[in-house]
């Protein structure tokens, strides 16, 4: 399972604000948990429902404060009636299925930042017959991109991201930011796996067997598209830092 080669990060996340007063007292209490309730964490309930777990606003069934922080868990026979509730599809089951959800991912325009589009085109040109990269040759293709667009005069991110000044940025800073933020969407649609004992991520055997060539140079036209649809949106709010 994915989930088991993915560490949890930090949780974010708010209650369903129509929950009664009652049940954000009872559910805000320190607990001791039991291997036998069979809960899982808002983390993992993420990665069950293929979707980023800091956008829903569910009722907790417990909750545990660890050093002023409040950690939350599901039951896990909970998470079919949840992902019906949500209206979320159901999981792929043939490997067709799977490359046309990653085709339609892929070339989303709904974008925050520009690096979901640019992680994808370095990772499409680092790929090996196997479909794997290394995340440090990641790391340094991913700040290449953005360092050669700044010298251009065509930069893409402005100050608040560590990406305005990529060659400034560790190796260690682009590297969490790769796996929290572009990475993070694709290894929560299973799409992607991370090895991080091997520093390795490789796209899922599923898709990777399914997935021809046109089809990616159709997804490496449609991440600059979205570069550029990123960069003009930016441009016309006045977002963008120009040099």
């Amino acid at each position: 399972m994915l989930s088991g080669h993915v560490s949890e990060t930090r949780q974010s996340y708010g209650l369903d604000p129509s929950q009664s007063s009652t049940d954000t007292t009872a559910n805000e209490q320190t607990i001791d948990l039991k291997p036998e309730e069979d809960l899982i964490s808002l983390n993992a309930l993420g990665y069950a429902l293929r979707v980023d777990p800091n956008t829903v606003r569910l009722r907790p069934d417990a909750s545990q404060t660890l050093r002023e922080r409040s950690i939350y868990y599901f039951r896990r026979d909970r998470i079919e009636q949840i992902r019906e509730s949500l209206g979320l599809e159901n999981i792929p089951t043939s490997s067709d299925e799977w490359k046309q959800e990653f085709l339609d991912f892929a070339k989303s325009r709904n974008l925050s930042r520009s690096y979901n589009p640019v992680m994808v085109k370095a990772f499409f040109k680092l790929v090996d017959r196997e479909g794997k990269v290394k995340i440090d040759d990641l790391v340094r293709e991913f700040r290449d991109y953005y360092a050669q667009r700044l010298a251009a005069g065509e930069p893409l991110e402005r100050d608040a991201s560590i990406m305005a000044h990529p060659t400034e940025a560790s190796n260690e800073e682009i590297k969490r930011l790769l796996i929290d933020m572009p990475v993070q969407r694709f290894l929560i649609k299973n799409f992607i796996e991370y090895f991080p004992e091997e520093g390795v991520l490789r796209i899922a055997p599923q898709l990777w067997q399914v997935l021809h060539y046109y089809e990616v140079v159709d997804v490496l036209k449609s991440a600059d598209e979205q570069i550029s649809y990123y960069v003009a949106r930016h441009t016309k709010r006045g977002g963008r830092t120009s040099t």
